[in-house]
């Protein structure tokens, strides 16, 4: 089950890239595509699977190296939750930059949580 948390976070950081890219692309072109929702909860729903495989882990007998690998997960999710909220009412310039920033907190939170685990 480790090795699937593993794996799993290596997702969370390719889709978080992904999810960059698409704000940077979405701030550009002020235009909000089809799928920028659909995008997010992609990205939602890698970090919850992979954090649900990880709290599986602990239950197994193998929790994290550090106590505070807990508040990083949280604060993934929790941030990420915020950023789905606030952006989804926003203009297309504004929303992407939220996109930019919530992709660049969850890559900054993956390498912690990597060091932490």
């Amino acid at each position: 089950m480790t090795q699937v948390h593993a794996v799993g976070h290596l997702v969370v950081l390719v889709v978080a890239i992904g999810y960059v890219a698409l704000g940077i692309a979405i701030a550009l072109r002020k235009k909000i595509p089809r799928h920028a929702h659909g995008a997010s909860l992609i990205v939602l729903a890698a970090v919850v699977v992979t954090g649900s495989v990880g709290v599986l882990n602990a239950v197994l007998g193998s929790g994290p190296g550090e106590g505070i690998h807990w508040i990083y997960g949280a604060a993934m999710v929790l941030g990420l939750l915020a950023s789905i909220g606030f952006g989804t009412t926003m203009a297309a310039r504004p929303r992407g930059l939220v996109m930019l920033a919530t992709g660049t907190y969850l890559l900054l939170l993956a390498f912690r949580l990597a060091e932490t685990g």
